[in-house]
């Protein structure tokens, strides 16, 4: 397995699990979130800073289960807000394959010419202003330490973490 060195144990391969990669901003991970119209989280995954944000997002809402109050069991939600880290034609084409409505706004590219026809996105600024709730679940993230600063060597623990950390605030939210 590994040579013991100093008290530690030294192994081979990668170090710090299979989910730190390095990024722009050096080595780490990131935490992708998925929230209900409220913003309680109802789907998490950790991934390295080198995966590129729509990635995971696939996987995700395939997981996600949704029943709306007074309809009928749907499997996946109407629509989905994200960022401008997200704004990308093959993700938005899943998206609608999937009949989930994507909310994006479109990234602006310093010297990139569209072409002529039809805007990329369907994106009503009106809509995204519910991006906040997203933004809010993301601080009650960061008010737990363990999360907001990864101490945690491997993906396991770290998601176990952020897990409970989930558990915690969907609680608060019960029990207001």
């Amino acid at each position: 397995m590994g040579e013991r060195a100093a008290g530690r144990v030294l192994r081979s391969g990668k170090k710090g699990g299979q989910d730190v990669g390095y990024g722009r901003k050096g080595k780490g991970s990131t935490l992708d979130l998925l929230t209900e119209g409220q913003g309680l989280p109802i789907a998490l995954d950790v991934t390295a800073a080198n995966v590129h944000e729509t990635k995971p997002v696939l996987a995700m809402v395939d997981g996600v289960h949704v029943q709306p109050k007074g309809r009928r069991f749907q499997r996946r939600p109407k629509h989905l807000i994200a960022d401008r880290g997200y704004d990308s034609m093959p993700l938005r084409r899943a998206l609608r394959a999937r009949s989930i409505r994507p909310i994006i706004p479109a990234r602006v590219w310093k010297d990139r010419k569209r072409k002529k026809g039809r805007p990329a996105g369907s994106f009503t600024p009106g809509q995204y202003q519910g991006r906040w709730k997203i933004e809010r679940t993301h601080a009650w993230m960061d008010n737990y330490r363990r999360v907001a600063v990864r101490w945690d060597h491997t993906s396991e623990s770290f998601k176990a973490w952020s897990i409970i950390a989930c558990i915690m605030i969907c609680l608060n939210n019960i029990l207001r």
